[in-house]
């Protein structure tokens, strides 16, 4: 019975993150369709990856846990593939996720959609078809960090959609009132101040905005407190100490572009040359005694390229904590498959708004389709590297999946992963029971006990157990 109750619990609440679906699991609507993609535009890739999990790179007190997870990682293959529209953002993930190598007890799964929508459907849901949208995964974070301290407001803001999202009126306004040209100009100082008025309203009225702000200082809202208060004065900040109540000159300056205040202070530079580009962003210093800076580099290496990108909100007399330190680089990553590339990528974020985190990825992809990616404890020089998990198998190259242009909206009629309620959920549960028992016994067999036991922990500390029994 617990094997039956922890299938249960893994499909119905983890459908929405499982990055898995099969071709099978769902045929076409039509009726949803205006046609179909051009294959020229369309990227596919046939992935065969299995993991390993050390469990001993947890803290101690989690050893046991992880090595239940440990357990089901081991045997377990992800096998399906993955197709790209770089034209659309379309994207269509098709996989079987099977117990063991050779089983025939897979589980189907399918991803598909558009970065402001994915739709999630298995033949383990009968029916039932859902999807989330991004609009909403930020107020969903939220909720659940207030209801049950659940951080889950960090994952959605590693959605690059939702900074997209939540920053579009600010840069709407900026666009229309100045624009984003490269063209030499001069941007009056009352160009600025209305953009600043606008600025004001936005702070106080944009949903997404708000939500943004909510979701970065929701854990910690006594040492973010600056941040907001910046963010209340940014239209002043912008009158009076980027423009110095002057106009910005956009000017050339050899294989740049640079926007200068009335100060001759470069606040943006951005770079273009053969095979590289690069940006710097550079403001003066806030009311509450901040500097902000960020800078990204890209240079090309034929089919891999090497980056680095630096975030910084820093105190600005060196003697306070910074708001927030981030830097990423990277060298050899590919940026086709398959070629021979032998990668690294380092993470580093420090700071008051969000958690401190830090890791490192160490990896190579060959011209055959074998990938090998290892996720490690940060790489220090003299030490030992503690390997967290790593990913093995081969993603190759296949003919272009014929990928349906769905209609807008279509997918609203979908029930919504996060507009669940009492009366939906206890529907919801009770369409996909009566499949999930009969599709998944053969699965249910070959899933390792420690892994069930593991997961039920977990369910059972988070809350999320007797939310879900609650309904």
């Amino acid at each position: 019975m617990r094997r039956i109750v922890c299938l249960f619990l893994i499909l119905v609440l983890a459908a929405g993150v499982l990055p898995a679906a099969a071709e099978k699991a769902t045929s076409i609507d039509y009726s949803l369709v205006t046609g179909f993609i051009d294959s020229r535009e369309i990227k596919t890739y046939a992935f065969d990856l299995h993991f390993n999990l050390n469990p001993l790179a947890f803290p101690m007190d989690q050893h046991l846990k992880m090595a239940g997870y440990a357990d089901f990682l081991k045997d377990m293959r992800l096998k399906g593939t993955y197709s790209w529209s770089e034209s659309d953002g379309m994207v269509d993930i098709r996989a079987t996720i099977l117990p063991s190598e050779g089983s025939s007890s897979g589980v189907d799964f399918r991803i598909y959609g558009v970065p402001a929508i994915f739709v999630f459907s298995s033949p383990l849901m009968g029916e039932e078809t859902i999807f989330f949208n991004a609009p909403a995964l930020l107020a969903f974070g939220n909720k659940s960090w207030s209801h049950l301290s659940l951080p889950l407001q960090y994952v959605s803001l590693v959605n690059p959609f939702i900074w997209q999202l939540s920053f579009r009126c600010l840069a709407n306004d900026f666009e229309e009132l100045a624009g984003f040209s490269d063209e030499e100009r001069t941007i009056p100082a009352e160009t600025i101040a209305q953009i600043a008025d606008r600025w004001s309203d936005d702070i106080q009225s944009d949903l997404y905005l708000n939500e943004w702000m909510t979701a970065v200082t929701l854990s910690k809202p006594e040492e973010t407190q600056p941040l907001i208060s910046d963010f209340e004065n940014l239209s002043s900040y912008l009158k009076n100490q980027v423009t110095q109540s002057g106009a910005l000159r956009v000017l050339k300056e050899g294989n740049s572009v640079v926007w200068k205040n009335s100060l001759n202070d470069v606040l943006f530079r951005k770079t273009s040359e053969k095979n590289s580009t690069g940006w710097t962003l550079d403001l003066p210093v806030t009311r509450s005694g901040f500097k902000p800076y960020a800078s990204w580099e890209k240079t090309e290496n034929g089919k891999t390229y090497d980056f680095d990108l630096r975030a910084y909100y820093l105190a600005a007399d060196s003697k306070g904590k910074d708001m927030l330190s981030l830097r990423a680089y990277g060298h050899g990553i590919p940026s086709v498959l398959p070629v021979d590339s032998d990668f690294y990528l380092d993470l580093f974020l420090t700071g008051e708004v969000f958690p401190n985190f830090a890791l490192s990825v160490r990896g190579g992809t060959r011209s055959d389709g074998a990938v090998s990616i290892g996720v490690y404890k940060p790489i220090v020089e003299g030490n030992d590297p503690v390997e967290i998990i790593r990913l093995e198998g081969t993603v190759q190259t296949v003919d272009a999946l014929h990928m349906p242009l769905y209609k807008p909206g279509s997918w609203m009629y979908k029930r919504n992963i996060f507009s669940l309620n009492d009366s939906s959920m206890s529907e919801f549960i009770e369409n996909v029971k009566e499949p999930i028992i009969k599709g998944a016994l053969g699965f249910l067999m070959e899933v390792p006990l420690s892994f069930c036991q593991s997961l039920m922990d977990d369910l059972t500390d988070s809350g999320i157990l007797s939310m879900v029994l609650g309904h």
